[in-house]
């Protein structure tokens, strides 16, 4: 795979010069290995001092790695024969609630900072995700060192971790296990088979194989400690992987499949405490540890740790309606303007619950305010059958029903079949509208939607074009179409409201000026003929 970058440089006259990238996968026995070893030491500042504090040498990292291009799919970017950017992924596979599923763990990401900002990296990744989905690999991870860089390329966080420090006072005195504690080499059978039974009952963790945990020990220091807790009947039901140094113990990791063996690996660490003068350690999100101590008055800092992409989103080369968010051609389909909409700060909703018909407002502001739920039951046609008007305080970071009524008056006297209910909350002001929506009582199915003439007016303004709609009638979910491919609309799939003026805004997906489209307008009534 080859492509070329415009580059323009100082000294010739302002002439660009087109260099040609390659992309391919990285091979053992070439000078692949040599060049991706390189490159991870520069991008990552392995010195020479740090190599012989860990007790290891540029050999046996190189010999290390042998593994990864041998099990792993690298991905390399060369300008001639020179590696200038690189992509590795492991294949693994992860509990999602109690279901097995194929992964790719991203890692290795790298570029000479000489070709940053040429659109590499970018295209390294959507190649090794399309690999990914090829492959059957449902989902995959990275640890990111730029989370709003990630964010922008498609990554989403998947999970939090919670640090924690825990001064040698505080750690929990309890009652005493009926098990015991032994200490065990990195290559024991009990300790790699806990990680394993513990992956096969826990949702969100990877299992590890032996790619996985040769990257686990890589750079870990010889002292190092593995030390397993056993119950009455020896059976291994935790461990702890743990480093003593300037009187600190820095657990990497513990696990356990009970509150036994968690009370005997704490008991264990508090069998250290002459030997040391605090706790550091890692914890799941969900797990804190100021719950377990005596004093929870212990310091716990919780940020991002994980970021996940779904390959099969990424790329969909079906044009149509589906369960992706964007086309092969970079398209926004259907799912991603709702997605967006379900997300907004502020939205108001409506749910049948029983013989209820509740009016939710979802708030994601951390201030309250005087609000107003306006609602209007309008029929198809636009006339409006009855309003009421309901005020209260919006909730703050929070979800909370703000009125509810019976379900046969909420609709008594129309035609459930042609009318919603227009629901729009608006600030103190009743200027400021901080959500706009509809709700239908029956699904799209039963109901009998007018074919809407719509009515659309094109103006060309600064490089984009502005499209005008209105309708007299109902128009259930316009799609609006035009003939250029990663075109941006401003917004889409949406209810065109009898008499109401819509106005959006189209532009192309690399800012250029746009040129005069041509516009087809789609509308749900069409597939109901």
């Amino acid at each position: 795979m080859g492509f070329y970058y415009e580059n323009e440089e100082k000294g010739m006259d302002k002439m660009a010069r087109k260099t040609k990238y390659e992309i391919r996968t990285l091979k053992t026995e070439t000078d692949d290995v040599n060049q991706y070893n390189a490159l991870l030491r520069y991008a990552f500042q392995v010195t020479e001092q740090e190599l012989a504090e860990t007790g290891w040498r540029d050999d046996e990292i190189k010999q290390s790695k042998f593994p990864v291009l041998d099990r792993a799919d690298v991905l390399g970017c060369f300008d001639g024969k020179t590696l200038i950017s690189q992509f590795a992924v492991y294949p693994l596979k992860m509990n999602i609630y109690d279901t097995v599923f194929q992964i790719g763990f991203v890692t290795s990401v790298c570029t000479y900072p000489e070709y940053s900002g040429h659109g590499i990296m970018k295209k390294l990744m959507v190649k090794s995700l399309t690999n990914m989905r090829n492959k059957g690999q449902s989902f995959a991870l990275l640890y990111p060192y730029s989370i709003p860089l990630y964010h922008k390329l498609g990554w989403e966080i998947v999970s939090n971790k919670i640090s924690y420090t825990v001064k040698d006072r505080q750690i929990p005195a309890k009652a005493t296990a009926p098990g015991y504690v032994r200490r065990v080499d990195w290559e024991n059978a009990d300790f790699m088979n806990l990680h394993s039974t513990f992956a096969s009952v826990t949702h969100g963790c990877l299992f590890r194989n032996a790619l996985a945990w040769e990257e686990y020990w890589r750079w870990d220091e010889d002292d190092t400690n593995v030390a397993v807790y056993y119950n009455e009947a020896d059976k291994p039901c935790g461990y702890m992987v743990y480093l003593i140094k300037s009187d600190i113990m820095h657990i990497k990791e513990m696990i356990y499949l009970n509150r036994e063996a968690q009370q005997g690996l704490w008991e264990y660490i508090r069998a250290h405490e002459s030997m040391i003068d605090e706790v550091r350690g890692n914890t799941y999100f969900s797990e804190p540890i100021a719950f377990e101590m005596d004093d929870g008055d212990i310091r716990e800092m919780i940020r991002p740790y994980c970021m996940g992409s779904l390959p099969w989103q990424l790329n969909d080369n079906w044009p149509v309606v589906s369960w992706s968010a964007i086309d092969y051609y970079g398209n926004w389909k259907a799912m991603q303007y709702h997605t967006r909409r379900a997300f907004a700060p502020v939205l108001v909703d409506a749910i049948r619950q029983g013989d209820k018909l509740r009016f939710y407002v979802l708030s994601d502001c951390l201030q309250t305010e005087n609000v107003t739920l306006h609602l209007a039951l309008t029929d198809f046609q636009g006339r409006v059958m009855r309003r009421h008007r309901v005020e209260g305080m919006l909730p703050v970071n929070a979800s909370e029903v703000f009125f509810e009524e019976d379900w046969q008056k909420a609709f008594e006297g129309c035609d459930t079949t042609a009318s919603f209910i227009r629901m729009t909350l608006r600030g103190a002001d009743g200027k400021k509208v901080l959500s706009d929506e509809v709700f239908y009582p029956v699904y799209p199915k039963e109901q009998r939607l007018p074919r809407a003439e719509i009515a659309c007016r094109k103006v060309k303004k600064g490089g984009v074009v502005e499209l005008t709609l209105k309708s007299r009638v109902l128009a259930r979910d316009v799609f609006v179409e035009v003939p250029l491919q990663g075109a941006r609309f401003s917004d889409n799939f949406f209810d065109l409201l009898p008499g109401e003026t819509k106005r959006i805004t189209v532009s192309s997906a690399d800012g250029s000026p746009l040129e005069d489209v041509s516009v087809v307008i789609h509308q749900l009534a069409d597939v109901r003929e």
